[in-house]
């Protein structure tokens, strides 16, 4: 057997190994991401060392554009840790994104756009109790309030009911249980707004620039070829100032609060 042949086996088991690791491994797989993710954005994570201290937490941000997750989930699994998206059952279709995020424990819910059954509306009543349980069970949980992609550049939750009805239970669970131990956290990103992921970015863009926007950093057809997006990630642990409004408010002036919540300075 040739060197030349002995150089080409190592190279396709070397390939088959970081391929069988990157589909297999969440950890290493965002850390692949976040290395080519940094060509293009240059991430700054206000408060995001107390959300890595915290045992148990819900993540509850605003969804700005389509890349905001994957921005969110690739920063907390390259440093180690777990926390299980609730996703729409559209996402475990494709083989690929049901592999990933088969490896996150992501939380399958229903698509009541697809399925208009009294069945699928009684499981998405249910997400609620789905939530709580994966928090008792220890889990660290992220979903997104208003279940959608903004349109104009503002969230509006509408009568969502997930995040009020999640910080309800906390709030009504006995002293002793482990929903006590979870620490609620908002989160308010920045800088996707004209992103060419963001359904808002017709709106607010003007026309030079428009098309290249967020165009991959190895693309010849963008002309700020080595620039990077900033994007401003600001966690903050609201815990009692959630239950406080879920104690005062109803649902209707819950989800109030959380719009201005993510709105301001917008």
């Amino acid at each position: 057997m040739n060197t030349f042949l002995l150089i080409w086996l190592a190279v396709i088991f070397a390939v088959l190994a970081f391929v069988y690791r990157f589909f297999t491994n969440p950890f290493f797989l965002a850390r692949v991401l976040r290395f080519f993710l940094r060509m293009r954005y240059k991430l700054v994570m206000d408060g995001f060392d107390e959300v890595m201290r915290a045992e148990r937490l819900l993540i509850m941000p605003n969804h700005p554009a389509y890349i905001d997750p994957i921005l969110l989930f690739e920063e907390i699994y390259a440093r180690g840790r777990k926390v299980s998206p609730m996703t729409d059952e559209q996402f475990f279709a494709n083989p690929v994104f049901r592999q990933v995020l088969g490896m996150s424990d992501a939380v399958m819910v229903p698509d009541l756009m697809k399925h208009r059954s009294e069945a699928a509306v009684r499981q998405a009543a249910s997400l609620v109790q789905i939530s709580v349980n994966a928090l008792e069970e220890g889990r660290s949980l992220v979903f997104y309030p208003s279940g959608h992609v903004t349109l104009d550049g503002r969230e509006t939750l509408g009568a969502r009911r997930l995040a009020y009805e999640t910080v309800c239970a906390i709030n009504d669970s006995p002293e002793n249980s482990p929903l006590r131990q979870v620490r609620l956290f908002l989160l308010r990103t920045r800088g996707l707004e004209t992103s060419r992921w963001a359904k808002s970015r017709t709106r607010v863009l003007n026309k030079r620039g428009a098309v290249n926007q967020d165009a991959l950093p190895w693309s010849f057809s963008n002309p700020g070829l080595l620039s990077r997006r900033l994007v401003r990630m600001h966690f903050e642990d609201m815990t009692d100032q959630l239950q406080e409004w879920a104690r005062t408010y109803d649902k209707s002036d819950f989800n109030k609060q959380l719009e201005a919540w993510y709105n301001q300075d917008n």
